[in-house]
């Protein structure tokens, strides 16, 4: 595992981090929606409220709604009703990967599209991994857990957006194990795809533990959150299921994945991740 302590100050560093400055923020809707407190009485007025100033977004979220990976037969025909149906949590979160998607397809350019669907396909795959981890634990909600799986990887989304060919051939190479592909990182452009990542939550102005998930999740730590700790988890058991970020001789083990693989690692679960890509596609 690699450390989590962040890049020495450099030039290179710093044009990097200005490239990633000047990328287009999240919606208002999004940073809205991600904000919201969910305890309150008003929770579900609230984030109704937060969608109708949105309607493209509620298009896209009602369709997704509606696909096999999350409601099946169950038609969801207003954003109440998917309230209702879903729960406030996973709607935040099914609306968080809806406008992920929404934001790679406006700023990734065509000829980069299959990099980029690569680390998409692995990042979703991490969330719905991430969220069935979560219910072993006594941590933060799945939903959250959800969306810190597919934001893990919006570092190497962000380099690929600013850096683009350089960063597109980066993702190409193979690699011994991911230490050899951080330090490729750093030789070739200044930053590491995990900085880069906390840099643009920070920027983005979204939660923490998105941040800390960015960066730490190839780190391994005494001071590791839980939360992070399931996202590295469920990053090396995506891997392990063929959704690789990398394409890596060595590939990142821990005893953890080694068991829930044992337990888990079902048709089911490939299924509902083949689904949930599938609606959530590129």
């Amino acid at each position: 595992m690699i450390s989590n302590k962040s890049a020495p100050e450099t030039p290179e560093l710093a044009i990097a981090l200005e490239k990633l400055h000047s990328l287009p923020p999240l919606s208002t809707t999004t940073t809205q929606i991600l904000s919201r407190t969910l305890d309150s009485e008003s929770s579900l007025t609230d984030l109704e409220r937060v969608f109708r100033s949105d309607p493209a977004l509620t298009v896209d979220l009602l369709m997704t709604a509606n696909s096999a990976a999350f409601c099946g037969r169950r038609k969801v025909s207003t954003i109440l009703h998917a309230l209702s149906i879903l729960g406030l949590d996973r709607v935040r979160s099914l609306a968080m990967a809806v406008a992920m998607s929404r934001y790679i397809k406006a700023h990734i350019r065509p000829d980069t599209k299959a990099a980029a669907e690569r680390v998409w396909t692995h990042a979703v795959a991490t969330g719905v991994i991430a969220e069935q981890l979560a219910k072993f634990r006594e941590v933060a909600s799945s939903a959250v857990l959800y969306t810190a799986g597919l934001m893990h990887d919006m570092g190497r989304l962000g380099l690929l957006a600013t850096i683009k060919d350089p960063y597109q051939q980066f993702l190409g190479r193979e690699y011994r194990h991911i230490q050899e592909s951080v330090e490729q990182e750093i030789q070739m452009f200044g930053i590491t795809h995990t900085v880069a990542g906390e840099h643009l939550m920070q920027t983005w102005g979204l939660p923490s533990v998105l941040g800390d998930c960015c960066r730490d999740h190839h780190a391994n730590t005494t001071s590791d959150t839980d939360e992070v700790r399931i996202i590295r988890t469920a990053c090396i058991i995506a891997d392990a299921l063929g959704y690789p970020e990398l394409s890596l001789q060595e590939r990142a083990k821990s005893i953890t994945a080694d068991v829930w693989l044992d337990a888990h690692a079902t048709d089911s679960l490939r299924d509902s991740v083949e689904a949930t890509i599938g609606a959530l596609f590129l």
